[in-house]
């Protein structure tokens, strides 16, 4: 029985272990992301995947979910009054219930939409800014240094924290 435990649990601190030098290894040289793809993001259907693609996951969850009710209520509230009167006999036209649940929809969906997609683009904006930054800053922290004296010449490094 010990030993199963201690195979679950070096198994477990493995797949930990690898999971967290894989993301470590990306982290060291991250890749600028594309505006178009953000921009393409932002004009679907989907609130929060311009979001989640800007690496701003919270904002992209918070408006997906928004956006998920929104659309929800308001697609229903326009299929709901597309079927008013007939056998249905529920009160028809924008005033009915349907009607307001429509606009509730539209006023949380909506939203959302612009929402996930002025985020979207401007968090890979930011995020490309934060990357080249980064990428120019080694520049300043490194600093290789060659001295030319009568005796010969030096090549070496400062390091600048």
């Amino acid at each position: 029985m010990k030993t199963k435990h201690q195979i679950l649990y070096a198994a477990i601190m493995g797949f930990t272990t690898f999971f967290n030098l894989n993301a470590h290894a990306e982290d060291t040289n991250p890749k600028l992301k594309s505006v178009g793809t953000a921009v393409a993001l932002s004009l679907d259907p989907i609130p929060g995947d311009a979001l989640f693609y800007a690496g701003k996951p919270g904002q992209g969850m918070a408006s997906l979910l928004i956006g998920a009710l929104g659309g929800y209520l308001f697609f229903d509230g326009l299929l709901d009054n597309s079927l008013c009167g007939g056998e249905y006999n529920k009160p028809c036209g924008p005033l009915g219930p349907s009607g307001y649940r429509a606009a509730l929809g539209a006023f949380l969906y909506f939203p959302a939409l612009v929402w996930d997609g002025i985020g979207g683009i401007s968090g890979v904006k930011s995020y490309n800014e934060k990357i080249k930054n980064r990428r120019a800053s080694i520049w300043k922290t490194v600093q290789p240094t060659v001295a030319v004296t009568n005796e010969g010449f030096f090549v070496g490094g400062q390091f600048r924290f």
